[in-house]
């Protein structure tokens, strides 16, 4: 039919169907032989839940008979053949395991973040919780006896189950409901609860790192990094994985980890580390890492030794999906933060190593690193916990002593910080209430060179960090045997001989040149810089200073072998997670930049070496003349030049018009960047030799403008004075700028920072980026308060409404209330065009601002012009009803974007409402002035007295504004020049206040009671009934009861004094709050800088009063 031979066609077709037939048979024979094989697997290695089977590794019975752990092989290997059970194998295994490594009383810590966010959990489905559906079933399941297990549940502290009442208990009940039921009898263990509650939203690391850092001052000895969605599917774990870690050398070191079926096997997405993870990097995980980039840093940051995945222990994920936004900007980082991490567990082993060949006779020296520690800030007591590791490792000679103290609440240290000192073999001393009350606690740490049995010491900043380089010139400093030491090793603007964290000396040769003790030099003196200045006037010809910033300014400086690498300078202050604390953004920029040091050359004439100084050079194209005239001249004191391009159209009133350009760049060029604009400007300026000297780039008004820098990959400061969307203040622009915000703040060289508290708060609010505080001090300015007028200004006001009410009410409330020379008027009536030094010239400024921060008011208060602002609450009132505060924002309530990792309940800053405006306007630069808190040494002590001013009659002058009158706190206020002797005017007494000074402090003699009735008849007064046995505390009471005896005393009341109908109603008007300037006015009358810690006009000791016109009205 085909064409074919029948015959060849036949034969083809047999073959082809007996092809079929065989291939039938092998395929059945194949599956009988599956399902035989599987059932008999099953039988053999099997280990039933209720919710899964767990199948235990088919080869454990051959890694037992490798293991060779039995005197008698042979009838180890007849156990294993004969007894089907492989979870019997494997315990036995274990046994020998445990008889040979001691793997047996452990405290493991579990650590787990969990989160119910969009799983609708409560107290009725809480067994739901993949926690106990899934991790804890199974750890009751495998958990092996003989160890104490303790869970760290670390959860948001917004998490929508977690921030209910009650839902911790709720928790642990069902948590011990499941211990109960699901724990294995034969077997014996103990497993504790312990609650996490996190200050942060939405960063599982940093929930997880927390919660094994409270393991660690638990003192947990191996910690256990799990998710709440994995389940534990191989029994003996534990022994497994600490065995491994117990082979390494040094022990305990490295990590390891399971295998994780559904989870990525490259990376160690659960690890198991010692306790000595923790003093090795001072952290769990880097803090720079907020979600899964941390399980890449563990995985690779050990060396390939030190790191190793154990397939016998075996974990199952469940969850697929992410419960979280992951921040993809940080894998970037990855690798440098590794690499840096890397390196100092290098430096880790060799120190590690070499303390293992230290003579054991260093001990015996009497070597002391005091700190003073009080509060329980978590930068300084986390950070003394840190130094007191280093301190055994960098320094073995020495011993770490904590200088605390308990006379106030404030300075009360926790007992869990305390105890894991004491752990780390530091020394607390617990200082008397003497010099608890009246020293300072930043000096405390000064008292060890009160020590007899001291030899040498340091005092140190436990903010701080000991380093290597810090190492190396203490060694040089005691093999010299110099008196003292001190280390300039920063650049600050105001460079001291002594800084008082780098100070080292010998305690008996300091007593003898000082000639008394350390205890009485701090009680004489209160301010840390007097002391300092002291010891270094008669130390300073015996002591040995290691200097890297200020060159030849300072006798007996020698240089340092190398420079600084990276910023890492000695006595620089980091969080409680190592990060750097960049208290001043110039600071931050200056130790980026190599270039900015001193430059050592050899001169051939001498034979000594030569300190040169290279400035840095800023590059600024702004719109805001102002605030980059305060920044420059803050810069200057850091030796940095600026290049001043300016776009503003007032640029011609300080000369600083750019000029030049190779790039058109105008007013709406600048706030309208485009990609073609961005790459225009970057070709034309790339090869420019002006450019390339540029060290970094400003940007404030508007920050977006550094977008235009973007491609020179240099440093760039953002800097937000004035809301930091001006420019981009459309929903979409603003959105933008919010993403460009957060890849700044990614990279290392770059610096988010805000001029006030406001514009802080206000961009964490949008963005969730922590900017670094820059208060502008006006220190360029040169007036001097000289008061020579009787009219007190009221500041700007650009709302001529509520200037003209406001002005009619401080007017009526003067002529009913107040008898005074002064009047009031507003600025604009009384000049044309003001200057800030026709204001000098007047008692006092009432300031109502317009913006929540003004270089005006910076300006008035570095003169000293005593201030008048409203309350928060008064300021509120206005603003709703008459938006006073109209700079508060720009973008609006509707063209605002969504703020980020922020509750919706939490104030709005666009938002209308009385509670929104008070809690931002609370932020107000003229309500509230930053001082840097986290400088230890510069709090006052709690207790101790205010000293009282003296009589005028010694020859005293009263400053009037001063907090402390006639003592070394008063040379703080800029006001007091007279008593600085730094004026040339005459001071002018106030007669009222040392009126009043003196019938407060020289109270005359009490007049005999002889006399006292004699002038009281001869006085001719009315006289009012005397009654005995009456109780005449209460005179308002019109009937006074005497047993049974009720006596109505009709004469007792004072008839009021007749007040006209207009005075009855202005008194009506000026009583209301929206009205009334008396009763919710402060007075602002300190001068101290903007930067201090003393708040503007809401302090408790404000010399402005409170006035009461009903209270009044009656008494006159």
């Amino acid at each position: 039919m085909l064409g074919l031979p029948s015959s060849t066609f036949a034969l083809k077709l047999k073959i082809s169907v007996f092809i079929i037939i065989i291939m039938a048979a092998a395929s059945c024979l194949t599956f009988m032989w599956f399902i035989h094989a599987n059932n008999t697997s099953k039988a053999k290695y099997r280990y039933t839940s209720e919710y899964e089977i767990m199948n235990i590794d088919p080869t454990v019975a051959e890694m037992i008979r490798k293991a060779k752990l039995f005197s008698n092989e042979a009838d180890f290997d007849h156990r294993i053949d004969n007894n089907p059970d492989p979870k019997a194998h494997m315990y036995d295994y274990w046994e020998a395991k445990r008889i040979k490594y001691n793997i047996t009383g452990y405290n493991i810590a579990i650590g787990c973040a969990i989160t119910t966010r969009g799983s609708n959990i409560d107290e009725y489905n809480i067994n739901s919780m993949p926690f106990f559906q899934y991790l804890f079933k199974s750890f009751c399941r495998t958990a092996s006896g003989g160890f104490s297990y303790h869970f760290y549940i670390a959860h948001d502290h917004d998490d929508p189950f977690f921030s209910q009442k009650h839902s911790h208990r709720r928790f642990e009940k069902e948590f011990y409901r499941i211990t109960a039921e699901q724990k294995q009898i034969e077997v014996e263990w103990t497993v504790h609860l312990h609650y996490v509650d996190c200050d942060h939203s939405r960063k599982p690391a940093w929930a997880q790192n927390d919660a094994m850092t409270a393991a660690y001052f638990d003192n947990m000895d191996y910690f256990y990094r799990v998710n709440d969605d994995s389940m534990f599917q191989s029994p003996v774990w534990v022994e497994a994985m600490i065995e491994e870690l117990l082979k390494r050398n040094p022990t305990n070191v490295g990590v390891v980890g399971p295998s994780v079926m559904g989870g990525n096997q490259y990376i160690f997405t659960h690890d198991f580390v010692h306790r000595t993870h923790i003093d090795i990097f001072g952290f769990y995980y880097p803090r720079r890492f907020t979600d899964w980039w941390a399980d890449d840093w563990i995985s690779n940051v050990y060396p390939h030794e030190y790191r190793k995945r154990m397939y016998d222990v075996r974990v199952r994920h469940f969850l697929a999906d992410s419960r979280y936004k992951v921040s993809y900007a940080n894998e970037q980082y990855v690798q440098e933060e590794t690499r840096t991490n890397a390196e100092w567990f290098d430096e880790w082993l060799h120190y590690k190593h070499a303390l293992a060949e230290v003579d054991r006779t260093h001990t015996l020296s009497n070597k002391v690193i005091a700190f003073s520690l009080y509060g329980s800030e978590k930068t300084f007591t986390y950070g003394a916990i840190r130094n007191a590791v280093l301190a055994q490792m960098m320094l073995p000679g020495w011993k770490v002593r904590i200088y605390t103290g308990s006379c106030s609440y404030k300075y009360t240290v926790p007992n869990k910080i305390l105890n894991k000192l004491k752990q780390l073999g530091a020394i607390i001393h617990n200082v008397d209430d003497d010099v608890c009350n009246n020293i300072a606690p930043g000096m405390w740490r000064y008292l060890v060179a009160d020590e007899n049995e001291t030899d040498y010491f340091i005092v140190r900043d436990s903010n701080a960090r000991l380093s290597a380089r810090e190492v190396h010139v203490v060694s040089e400093w005691t093999s010299k045997g110099s008196l003292c030491h001190c280390i300039r090793d920063h650049k600050t603007p105001r460079i001291e001989p002594i800084v008082s964290g780098l100070f080292g000396g010998r305690p008996a040769m300091i007593r003898a040149v000082l000639k008394v003790t350390m205890k009485k030099l701090l009680l004489w003196n209160t301010s840390r810089e007097i002391i300092l200045k002291k010891l270094w006037k008669v130390l300073k010809p015996r002591c040995l200073c290691h200097d890297s910033v200020s060159c030849d300014t300072w006798p007996n400086s020698k240089p340092f072998e190398h420079a600084v690498r990276k910023g890492k300078y000695i006595g620089k202050h980091f969080t409680e997670f190592g990060q750097p604390i960049e208290g001043d953004f110039s600071k931050k920029i200056v130790q980026r930049n190599p270039n900015f040091k001193c430059t050592t050359e050899t001169n051939n004439e001498l034979g000594q070496t030569i300190n040169k100084l290279k400035r840095m050079t800023m590059w600024s194209m702004d719109y805001n003349i102002a605030h980059i005239y305060a920044i420059k001249y803050l810069f200057e004191a850091y030796g940095i030049t600026t290049i001043d391009k300016s776009l503003s159209p007032g640029c011609a009133i300080t000369h600083t018009c750019a000029t030049g350009m190779k790039v058109r760049t105008d007013y709406y060029s600048g706030l309208n960047l485009n990609p073609y604009l961005i790459q225009q400007f970057y070709n034309a300026y790339r090869n420019d030799p002006q450019m390339k000297n540029v060290d970094f780039f400003l940007c404030v008004s508007p920050i977006s403008m550094c977008r235009l820098y973007e491609k020179f990959s240099k440093p760039m400061l953002l800097l937000a004075t004035n809301r930091y969307e001006f420019g981009s203040d459309d929903f979409y622009r603003w959105k933008e700028l919010d993403m460009y915000l957060e890849l700044y703040s990614s990279q290392p060289q770059n610096v988010i920072a805000a001029s006030n508290l406001y514009d802080l708060n206000y961009i964490k609010y949008y963005t969730g980026i922590q900017p670094v505080l820059v208060p502008l001090t006006c220190n360029y300015v040169n007036e001097r308060y000289n008061p020579s007028k009787e009219t007190i200004i009221l500041a700007q006001i650009p709302n001529s409404d509520f200037r003209s009410k406001l002005m009619t009410d401080i007017s009526n409330t003067q002529s009913q209330f107040i008898k005074s020379d002064f009047n009031f008027r507003y600025v604009g009536d009384e000049y044309s065009d003001f200057e800030v030094s026709d204001l000098a010239k007047h008692p006092a400024v009432i300031m109502v601002p317009k913006q929540v921060s003004t270089i005006l008011f910076c300006e008035v208060y570095q003169i000293g012009i005593p201030v008048f602002i409203p309350t928060v609450e008064l300021l509120t009132s206005w603003h709703v009803n008459y938006n006073v505060v109209s700079g508060k924002s720009l973008g609006g309530s509707i063209n605002a974007p969504l703020p980020s990792g922020v509750n919706a309940s939490a104030p709005d800053p666009n938002r209308l409402e009385e509670y929104d405006v008070k809690h931002w306007l609370g932020f107000s630069t003229t309500l509230h002035v930053s001082g840097d808190l986290s400088e230890m040494e510069e709090r006052r002590s709690a207790g101790r007295a205010k000293r009282q001013a003296k009589s005028v009659d010694d020859g005293y002058w009263d400053c009037s504004v001063c907090t402390f009158k006639n003592s070394p706190e008063a040379f703080k206020c800029d006001m007091c020049d007279v008593r600085k002797g730094t004026s040339t005017r005459k001071p002018k007494l106030n007669a009222t206040v040392v009126a009043q000074q003196v019938s407060q402090q020289y109270v005359p003699p009490p007049i005999p009671k002889k006399e006292k009735k004699k002038e009281r008849l001869n006085s001719g007064k009315k006289r009012l009934p005397r009654l005995k046995n009456i109780d005449r505390s209460s005179p308002q009471r019109m009937a006074v009861t005497v047993e049974n005896v009720t006596v109505i005393i009709k004469e007792y009341k004072l008839k009021p004094r007749r007040i006209s109908a207009e005075a009855s109603s202005s008194n009506t008007n000026a009583s209301s709050t929206s009205t009334s300037f008396n009763l919710d006015m402060s007075s602002n009358t300190s001068a101290t800088s903007p930067t201090s810690s003393t708040s503007y006009a809401r302090d408790s000791d404000s010399d402005a009063t409170e006035i009461d016109p009903q209270e009044d009205l009656e008494n006159r």
